[in-house]
């Protein structure tokens, strides 16, 4: 007790510090510490991808590890996993504990404020840097989204690079080891490699500012010796989530993200050289959202590009003035979609915003770049320019052939080309600005000698930085366009110039009036800086109303977005919160999914003794608990597990994953499928789909093939398809092909319900195999989980068969009657294996290696972790060199 007392005695204020943070965290997010939950779409859609493999787990108490829910079969590690990883376990005690968004907005405060004090900035700068790191107005629309493994990522950021200054810095290697690969650990966990990835930028950043300062000094071996730390704490990170990253890597060359093994078009044209493709992504898809060169200015005026809502603002306005003008306005809004008069007109496809770091902490940023002369300042505004420009993506250079520096990347420099949306990489920029505004208060508030050496220059710089927003907000016409490129171009046609003049008006004034904050806000920075200069305040006093003034400033752009507003209609309700229940976030049922159900039990009657069986047990352990959405949940977990065909709706059939939360879907919605199965997308599935509307569905060889049994539009099921070939069946015929051209060009050309297609590299399966045509065979499925499928087959002779299952041969496995067997790839993405002749059971089982051996290391490697803190601690060298 003595010693807790001695303890809090010690850290008072950082711990009045980090409780301050979690109530500034719980008041934005209010609605969250009272039962509330966000309404996100992005969960919606984490929940249907997601919900066999929850189901089975529910059901067996272990892990499918492969969901047939989405894209016809995937590995479920891509979408729910819990592997054994004691660092998830201790970052879910918090997690669990702190509602979201609560928590990882306080674990940024609280990251980016032990960041800080590494750097030895005294409170109150620690508090004004975190507070704008956690409150930058991107954390608040993927929180809004839903982006929760993106949130974490960021927000996990500030603690590896603390760590990192540590082990160059700190005389306790082995502390600064442990918590180094603690944190680094901690961020891979969450599992956003795309965020991590433009991370590692900052870090390369210090190591070479490291690097210089320590050659300055002329110990080169010792900055070696610490820079194998990190990288050992790097490995040891890794090992710590081994199963989970040996998992992707392995499917990572089979997945979109991998390069294609085709040399021709869906259009049987070969692929050019100079074609938008890498082995990777593809170009086009990498930058569809390249941030515009002027949508940049959006980091310090927040609404330079506007924002969704303006839209709304602009009518009523505009009806206020010109009541005819306001009615072709709005007409011609609904003619062209919403593509014009957008509230947004900035580059980018669709946005919820700007990415908008602070008009003051930009201002601040400024001044430690133009007066700041250290390594580390020029490292940083070389990331800091190198990152703009690849946000830009295609806008730097015109096209996707021209983007100069973004090919340079996706060509050469490794990994590069396995992400998408290039604006993500502004999360670097989201941390430098902070961090640079932090490093120029400490040396103006704490280095008397350099202020006062400097003090002229930083009054001229500040005024110059201030003079050019200024001309910015007088004359922006001059330096922005007030248009869309989708609304120039429908301007052009229209011809209509009064209302294009009364868009572009109305957008002037709303960039002025957010110039002019953003102005306003850093003169007041630059008043409170002079002012403490002629010693007309105190410096306690200068810093915290400098931490009002940032905090005003990201609290009243940021909840312009994300707020705790009620309905008008029910003040009751919130706008954009719900009471978290059983179904909250869940996707829609609709009609269709009932007719299906109603359809597969008049067929199977079986089926509602078993729904009715688990409806029975799930009322049992809800203990009069038991809704109708639960109902609806059990009902379709037991459909599921009940048969096995597959459906598509139409709406959205490959952006969407509502339909895999009821049925197994054609399409669903994943950054990473399977290459292949984008490739019969692309050549075959996205032309069939023009069959349904002349009801010719028997012409529809690859969604027969993958058993797609229903088709849904707008809610109604449109189509039962008696043409869907089932769970499995026997072919006639072989068509040995050589490369994979041949075997999707291939399925254009044959019957598939009698012929198959078969790379020769298999033919060490059929060598030597008696198969002929048997007429009276059969194979029927016999049972289904995600994992593991069972057969029943019956044949006079030696046959081949086909299943509407995606072949994977990572982790797929199959036995005749309990004894292994090889099986095939064939029609390109399909399993096929030769049967015997006789009654014969059949299983394929989804065994994936890798599972123990990473569970071994993950234990060995937490308890290094573990160890390294533990006597790094107790060695008790813990003051900064």
């Amino acid at each position: 007790m003595k010693k807790i007392k001695q303890f809090i005695k010690k850290n008072k204020i950082n711990i009045a510090i980090i409780i301050g943070f979690f109530i500034l965290a719980s008041i934005y997010f209010a609605p969250a510490m009272q039962g509330y939950t966000l309404k996100m779409d992005d969960i919606k859609g984490v929940n249907g991808m997601n919900k066999e493999l929850l189901d089975f787990e529910k059901d067996h108490n272990s892990q499918a590890i492969w969901t047939n829910s989405m894209f016809s079969g995937m590995p479920g590690y891509l979408i729910y996993f819990e592997k054994l990883n004691i660092v998830n376990y201790i970052h879910r005690i918090f997690y669990n504990t702190i509602p979201y968004p609560v928590f990882p907005i306080f674990l940024a405060f609280l990251t980016f404020y032990f960041l800080a004090r590494i750097l030895k900035t005294s409170y109150p700068i620690s508090i004004l840097g975190a507070i704008a790191y956690g409150l930058a107005t991107y954390n608040i629309f993927i929180i809004d989204a839903g982006h929760i493994t993106k949130v974490l990522a960021i927000a996990y950021f500030p603690s590896v690079l603390a760590s990192i200054f540590m082990v160059y810095r700190h005389k306790n290697k082995l502390l600064s080891f442990g918590l180094l690969s603690f944190f680094f650990a901690l961020e891979i966990m969450v599992n956003h490699i795309q965020m991590t990835y433009y991370f590692v930028f900052i870090i390369i950043g210090v190591g070479i500012s490291e690097f210089i300062n320590y050659y300055k000094k002329n110990e080169l071996k010792e900055f070696i010796n610490r820079s194998l730390i990190i990288i050992l704490a790097g490995g040891i990170a890794l090992a710590t989530n081994f199963t989970n990253y040996y998992f992707l890597y392995k499917y990572a060359e089979k997945s979109i993200r991998g390069a294609t093994e085709l040399t021709v078009t869906p259009n049987n044209s070969k692929i050019a050289k100079d074609d938008n493709k890498s082995k990777g992504l593809d170009k086009d898809y990498i930058v569809q959202w390249s941030y515009g060169k002027q949508e940049t200015i959006n980091l310090v005026i927040p609404l330079a590009k506007g924002k969704n809502s303006l839209v709304n603002d602009y009518f009523e306005q505009l009806g206020k003035t010109n009541q005819k003008l306001a009615q072709e306005a709005y007409q011609e809004y609904q003619n062209n979609g919403g593509k014009l008069f957008s509230g947004y007109w900035g580059n980018q496809p669709f946005t919820s915003g700007p990415n908008y770091v602070g008009a003051i902490m930009m201002f601040l940023a400024l001044l430690y770049v133009l007066l700041i002369n250290k390594p580390f300042k020029w490292i940083l505004l070389f990331i800091s320019i190198l990152v703009i420009m690849l946000s830009w993506g295609d806008n730097l250079g015109g096209s996707v052939e021209k983007m100069w520096l973004t090919n340079f990347f996706i060509d050469y420099i490794p990994l590069y080309n396995k992400f998408r949306a290039v604006s993500s990489i502004l999360v670097v920029i989201n941390f430098i600005v902070p961090l640079m505004s932090i490093l120029f208060l400490k040396e103006f508030f704490e280095n008397d000698k350099w202020r006062k050496e400097n003090v002229k220059r930083v009054y001229i710089f500040s005024g110059v930085i201030i003079s050019l927003f200024v001309v910015l907000m007088l004359s922006p016409a001059s330096f922005f366009d007030f248009l869309s490129k989708n609304e120039q171009t429908i301007f052009s046609k229209m011809n209509n110039i009064n209302l294009e003049e009364s868009i572009i008006n109305f957008r002037i004034d709303i960039f002025k009036s957010s110039a002019l904050r953003s102005i306003g806000l850093m003169l007041t920075a630059f008043t409170l800086l002079f002012a403490f200069s002629k010693d007309l305040l105190k410096k306690s006093y200068t810093l915290y109303i400098l931490i009002v003034l940032v905090l005003f400033d990201f609290w009243n752009i940021d909840k312009q977005f994300l707020n705790n507003d009620k309905n008008p209609k029910n003040k009751r309700e919130y706008l954009r919160w719900e009471k978290a229940k059983i179904g909250t976030n869940r996707p829609q049922l609709i009609k269709a999914d009932t007719e299906i159900l109603n359809i597969e039990t008049q067929l199977k009657p079986e089926i509602k003794g078993i729904i009715n069986a688990r409806i029975s047990k799930a009322k049992k352990s809800t203990k009069g608990r038991f809704t109708n959405i639960l109902k609806e949940n059990e009902t379709f977990a037991a459909l599921n597990f009940a048969t096995n065909y597959r459906v598509l709706e139409l709406d959205n059939p490959f952006n969407s994953s509502r339909t895999s939360f009821f049925h197994k879907s054609t399409g669903g919605y994943s950054p990473a499928k399977i290459r292949r199965y984008q490739d019969i997308i692309d050549f075959y599935i996205s032309k069939e789909l023009s069959f349904l509307s002349t009801n010719e569905l028997e012409k529809m060889k690859v969604l027969n093939m993958l058993n797609n049994k229903y088709y849904i539009y707008k809610g109604n099921l449109i189509a039962s398809n008696k043409y869907a070939k089932g769970n499995a069946w026997f072919v006639d015929n072989i068509l040995k092909v050589e490369t994979p051209d041949e075997e999707i060009l291939a399925i254009d050309s044959i019957n598939t319900s009698n012929t198959a297609i078969v790379n020769v590299k298999f033919n060490s399966i059929l060598e030597g195999k008696n198969l002929s045509k048997d007429p009276s065979a059969t194979i029927t499925m016999k049972s289904y989980l995600p994992n593991h499928i069972s057969y029943v087959s019956n044949s006079n002779k030696e046959q081949l068969a086909i299943f509407s299952e995606i072949y994977y041969e990572d982790g797929w496995n199959a036995y005749i009657n309990d004894k292994k067997v090889e099986h095939l790839q064939a029609n390109y993405i399909l399993r096929g294996l030769v049967i015997p002749q006789g009654n014969n059971n059949i299983d394929f089982r989804f065994e994936p290696k890798g599972v123990l051996m990473g569970n071994i290391i993950t234990i060995i490697t937490f308890l290094i972790i573990l160890g390294s803190i533990i006597f790094g601690f107790l060695r008790k060298r813990t003051s900064l060199e």
